[in-house]
């Protein structure tokens, strides 16, 4: 993703200007709340916290962005047992919004006067900003918000800003917003791997899956989410998995298995992990997510 990142802030960070920063929300939502279609995964990121890391910007840069949210998804699946693999990113449309300090007026007279991008006229007034050589458009609708999409921006547009449709619930979307990153998968087929011992076969029986990386106070990491499955007796099934998985590894690693309360819990069709200790090996699988992501854009 540095290619467009670095172009966008490239630009912006020729402005000395200070705005609002618009931080959690729009029209009381997160932004990225209304993302989330069949089949697609939703990364969203702090940037603050661990934009830096994966995508090599700079600080002058980063002090500019506040949150990067994403949406990688495939318009034309054939099989209903089809799972997004990381490792062909390429092949994946994608679409989002970056939130930080960026004046709408001049974010757009930016872009407008410099020759990398073209200006785009829409109907009912509605423009955008194409770069031919990246492959994207991008626009401010509202200050401190760029909408971004290698597709078509004027369903982003309509679908995430204008009349956008909440898709991720509130309780979720804070979970994802208060971590260093949140995942929502809209479908099983969505999944990707990151190191949860979860069988295709028991994936396929989810409804949506949210999870999240953090740390505890003590610096470590860990991993939280909401896993919603077909029925309670599913959930049922898949918090026994999960459970003897975790405690089969610490056993083959001979570490102490540590207080289990709560790790996992059942909350009618819902599976709730609640700061499930991520080793270093653990948080590197999750992590390669973002390495793939970096070359994307």
């Amino acid at each position: 993703m540095n290619r467009v990142i670095k172009v966008l802030l490239f630009l912006f960070s020729l402005l000395f200007f200070v705005s609002c920063v618009s931080k959690k929300h729009l029209n009381d939502n997160y932004y990225f709340q209304a993302l989330g279609k069949e089949q697609a995964i939703v990364v969203t990121l702090d940037a603050q916290k661990r934009l830096k890391e994966f995508f090599a910007i700079e600080d002058a840069l980063l002090e500019r962005v506040e949150r990067l949210s994403i949406e990688l998804y495939k318009e034309d699946y054939q099989q209903e047992e089809e799972f997004l693999d990381s490792s062909d990113l390429q092949n994946y449309s994608y679409r989002g919004a970056i939130e930080g300090r960026f004046p709408k007026l001049i974010t757009n007279t930016v872009l407008l006067k410099d020759s990398n991008w073209t200006k785009v006229e829409y109907e009912e007034a509605l423009r955008s900003y194409r770069n031919e050589e990246l492959g994207i458009e991008v626009y401010a609708p509202k200050k401190n918000l760029i909408l971004f999409t290698n597709d078509n921006y004027v369903e982003l547009y309509n679908s995430t800003y204008k009349n956008r449709e909440v898709k991720i619930e509130l309780p979720l979307a804070n979970q994802m917003a208060n971590a260093l990153f949140g995942l929502y998968l809209a479908s099983p087929q969505a999944m990707l791997d990151i190191g949860l011992p979860i069988p295709k076969s028991a994936l396929l029986q989810c409804d949506s899956i949210m999870l999240y990386v953090n740390y505890k106070d003590d610096e470590n990491l860990y991993l939280g989410g909401t896993i919603t499955l077909k029925s309670e007796r599913l959930a049922r099934s898949l918090s026994i998995l999960l459970k003897s998985s975790y405690i089969s590894e610490k056993r083959r690693n001979k570490e102490p298995l540590g207080d289990l309360t709560g790790l996992f819990t059942l909350e009618d069709d819902k599976l709730l992990i609640d700061k499930l200790p991520l080793s270093e090996q653990d948080y590197q699988k999750i992590s390669s997510l973002f390495n793939n992501l970096s070359h994307l854009l």
